[in-house]
């Protein structure tokens, strides 16, 4: 028999670790919406693989969509909206208007968003660290009253 007090894990948390983690709750926050410790949590991983699971699955869905917009801003983008325009006919005779007619029609709009440098520099020191991380040489003078120098290099080989 084993040691310890009964757990009082119940199937249901399943469902609502989900929920929390695609909100993205760290393990000390589900740690205190069950009133529970974290320990408690890592606990319940190990004896319930559905509940880890279900931690990573509330995760993996809400880090794809994030990493999912992070590569759209990265790229640019482009999409369609539609717009009312009111367009208005007006007739004349001998300078003189004898009729005016107005309708309202919706017009496809094609709208475009550039590539984000910032979205894709950070998507690339992520994705590729090696090739895109920042190298920082910090060259101290041996006199102590002028400034420090700096020389940043990114190394993009």
């Amino acid at each position: 028999m084993p040691a310890g007090r009964p757990t009082d894990f119940k199937p249901e948390f399943n469902d609502q670790v989900e929920m929390l983690c695609a909100l993205g709750a760290t393990d000390d926050q589900l740690a205190t919406f069950f009133d529970k410790t974290e320990q408690t949590i890592n606990n319940w991983k190990k004896a319930h693989p559905e509940f880890f699971e279900a931690i990573k699955r509330g995760r993996l869905k809400t880090d794809t969509k994030v990493a999912d917009s992070l590569l759209q801003r990265a790229l640019g983008a482009e999409w369609i909206e539609q717009k009312e325009v009111k367009l208005k006919v007006t007739e004349y005779e001998n300078g003189k208007k004898v009729h005016e007619e107005e309708r309202v029609e919706i017009v496809d709009l094609k709208k475009a968003a550039p590539p984000d440098t910032v979205a894709g520099i950070f998507w690339l020191k992520n994705r590729r660290p090696k090739e895109w991380r920042d190298k920082v040489d910090h060259n101290h003078s041996s006199d102590p009253s002028a400034p420090p120098t700096f020389t940043i290099k990114i190394d993009n080989s």
